[in-house]
């Protein structure tokens, strides 16, 4: 049996669920693409109809052996005597307080009384609201039966919702399954990390934020005995990009492709993650070539949804670059692609003589780097660039080496190249690193994308170099790149600079004891091997009031350990302030169909009523963004109210509330549908959240609009709206978060 709510009025205990509960509810219920007749023309199937109460369109195509063709349609109504129809939200967040809802439908010719009930878990009854209720529904009609509830904080909310009458019983569950439950807080997480190159200790201090919810939360550490074993723990932040653009896409396959022939050139036995790895790389291949252009390059986003965007040089070189690698992996890529991009990239090579800003230079060098393998001829372009090589940021410099190495270029040229880029390098007594003197557009600069391209042709070129190992230590200390929250462009970039060391320099033979004390407690310990240890607490272990002392040793023997320290917080987002960090973001709801946010004398809301029959008046959800200045491949993020849902203006369906078609400019409200909508691309809407993505939007200040459909009563909280640079995530701001009431 299942559990109801907990609390409030009857609640508690267990009660039997009838056996046909229905909770599989497909779209489509069959799709046969081969059925053969008789001779009659007729065939019979037999269709094992889902759980969905409905009617279902039967799609019949014909062709007979001499090419006559023939459709038909049909229709398939499926139903129950007594029947429930579930009413929800199709997400929650924790604390929300919601009318849950179901729709009883009495379709005899006879009235029944009925006892409807709320069964799961995951949510508490209100005082005054009864699990199980009885009530008359006359012949052929439905009544609504109402909860109210309070949703806890469980990663989901079950829900089950019974009918039972003599001798009729009906049970279902929500059609989109349990509800996820959002946290209403927002995460902090603050990290350390660093070295031990031989026997000694450190000590880390540890304090808890004053602001944080003492409940929730984590420390963990991560010890690491060996680059093996960074390397391999590494690559579990590119199982799956967060976001299907072309760059995500490539530069998981990077990471990917190159962890895996550090495997193969190291004799590393791990089938199963071999394999991971090979189906991995075989899937972002094919997302890519199913993207690639007409003309043969690559946009930033490939698919239908995010716009028809043109061809993009850079992107194009970077898909090609990782092509190339996939493909001397052993991994098949057909000669057709990789020859319509170096046919698109030469076309659109910069001539060198037209060159006055640094990043052109640089990006003419990664398209040079790009086109190596290439029979196009490139000494023009080589001669040119050699000769500006002053003007060359470190990482465009390293990459330019290894593609005039790899073009034949003469040893005197390589030598002159490496040497300049031992003199670019930023040294203390901790590491070695790189950093751009100029940062501009597409092109990264931060140190650790330079310093990785540094390793990377270090290994490749001069692997008995004094600055390969303590520049590579830098990237391991430095190592938040890894992060899957981090930009994937400059994570696959470490990571390859990192395998390509392991390769150039070999592993470290490391072999020493090593463990960790919390508060004089042991906290981990283990011997140096291939493996990493991680380990973590609860807050609820740690001093809330003072510093918590973490010592962690090592002990005699050759290697290096490397450790990691992430305090996991989170602070109550109904507390949080707004964050600023280059973008402001605001947002503010108003009713539709008034001019807003178009008006002067415009009110935001955080209250609207429900008719009688549902949704009497829709919702302009307004985001105002200021850029402080010129902004890339910038990110909008907004959540919603759950009690609503996004209004998809782009489906053919009909609409509860029917409202005119959109004006996109009126003389009168200029504003009313937001300023600076086209710098983005087209939104990307899910059920709990919008996403807008823009590849350029200059300083200013922009307005987004979109509208939202009240759906279910309650009190919600909404989370912040969020934005920053894909690229550069700490420009960011948030909104702060937000209550909407539907009564």
């Amino acid at each position: 049996g299942w559990e109801g709510g907990r609390g409030g009025g009857g609640g508690g205990g267990d009660m039997a669920v009838e056996k046909s509960l229905r909770e599989n509810f497909p779209d489509t219920a069959l799709w046969e693409g081969r059925v053969v007749t008789g001779s009659d023309g007729t065939a019979q199937l037999t269709i094992p109809l889902p759980d969905s109460l409905t009617t279902w369109v039967v799609d019949v195509r014909g062709l007979t052996e001499d090419y006559y063709v023939g459709q038909a349609e049909g229709e398939i109504i499926t139903q129950k005597d007594l029947m429930v129809r579930p009413v929800t939200p199709r997400f929650l967040v924790d604390g929300d307080r919601v009318e849950l809802a179901a729709i009883v439908h009495n379709n005899t010719t006879e009235s029944m009384e009925v006892e409807v009930s709320l069964l799961g878990s995951g949510f508490t009854l209100e005082e005054g609201t009864d699990q199980s209720q009885t009530l008359v529904i006359d012949a052929g009609t439905n009544t609504r039966v109402n909860w109210w509830c309070l949703v806890e904080s469980q990663e989901s909310v079950e829900l089950i919702f019974q009918a039972q009458s003599d001798g009729y019983e009906d049970a279902a569950k929500p059609v989109w399954g349990d509800l996820q439950v959002l946290r209403y807080a927002m995460p902090a997480t603050f990290s350390t990390a660093g070295q031990i190159g031989e026997e000694g200790q450190v000590l880390e201090l540890v304090s808890l934020p004053i602001s944080t919810d003492p409940s929730s939360g984590s420390l963990s550490l991560e010890l690491q005995p060996s680059l093996t074993a960074s390397i391999l723990d590494s690559l579990q932040a590119f199982d799956s990009p967060s976001f299907s653009d072309t760059i995500s896409i490539v530069s998981r396959m990077l990471a990917n492709v190159n962890t895996y022939q550090a495997l193969q050139d190291l004799g590393i036995e791990t089938p199963q993650l071999e394999s991971d790895l090979s189906i991995l790389v075989g899937e972002s291949l094919q997302e890519l070539l199913e993207i690639q252009k007409f003309d043969g390059g690559w946009s930033w986003w490939g698919g239908s949804g995010a716009g028809f965007l043109s061809s993009d040089a850079f992107i194009t070189a970077y898909v090609l670059h990782g092509l190339q690698l996939a493909s001397d992996a052993g991994f098949e890529v057909g000669e057709y692609y990789l020859d319509r991009a170096f046919g698109y990239l030469f076309n659109h090579l910069i001539n060198p003589g037209n060159i006055e800003e640094t990043w052109e230079l640089d990006r003419l060098a990664f398209q040079i780097y790009a086109l190596r393998e290439s029979n196009f001829s490139l000494h023009n372009y080589i001669a040119a660039v050699y000769n500006r090589r002053s003007d060359l940021n470190p990482w465009s410099l390293g990459l330019f080496t290894l593609a005039l190495d790899q073009i034949d270029g003469s040893s005197a040229q390589l030598n002159v190249l490496l040497g300049d880029l031992e003199a670019a390098a930023v040294r203390s007594e901790t590491g070695v690193h790189w950093e751009s003197q100029e940062v501009s557009w597409m092109l990264p600069g931060t140190p650790l994308f330079n310093t990785a391209v540094g390793v990377l042709t270090l290994s490749a070129l001069d692997p008995a170099s004094t600055s390969l190992v303590p520049a590579l230590r830098y990237l391991m200390t430095h190592r938040n790149a890894l992060n899957p929250a981090s930009s994937p462009f400059e994570s696959a970039w470490v990571l390859m600079a990192a395998t390509s060391a392991l390769k150039g320099t070999g592993d470290f033979q490391a072999d020493y004891p090593f463990q960790a004390f919390l508060n004089d407690r042991l906290f981990a310990e283990g011997e140096a091997d291939s493996t990493s240890i991680r380990t973590s607490t609860s807050i609820l272990d740690l001093h809330p009031e003072s510093p918590n002392a973490l010592v962690i040793e090592r002990g005699d023997g050759p290697g290096t350990l490397y450790y990691r320290v992430d305090l996991k917080t989170y602070q109550p987002a109904a507390n949080a302030e707004a964050i600023n960090r280059g973008i402001s973001v605001q947002r503010a709801y108003y009713l539709s169909g008034e001019g807003c946010p178009g008006r002067d004398d415009c009110t935001p809301i955080d209250t609207i009523s429900l008719g009688a029959d549902g949704p009497s008046q829709m919702i302009t959800a307004a985001l105002t963004i200021t850029l402080s200045s010129d902004m890339i491949n910038l990110m909008l993020e907004d959540f919603i109210p759950s009690g609503t849902e996004i209004l998809n203006q782009d489906f053919l369906t009909s609409q509860t509330v029917q409202e005119s078609p959109i004006d996109i400019y009126h003389p009168r409200t200029p504003f009313e549908h937001g300023w600076g909508w086209w710098y983005f691309n087209q939104p990307q809407i899910y059920d709990d959240h919008i996403l807008w993505t823009a590849d350029y939007v200059p300083a200013g200040t922009y307005t987004l609009v979109y509208t939202l459909v009240p759906l279910q009563r309650g009190t919600f909280q909404v989370l912040p709206s969020r934005a920053w640079m894909y690229f550069y995530p700490e420009v960011q701001g948030t909104s702060a978060g937000s209550l909407f009431t539907i009564d």
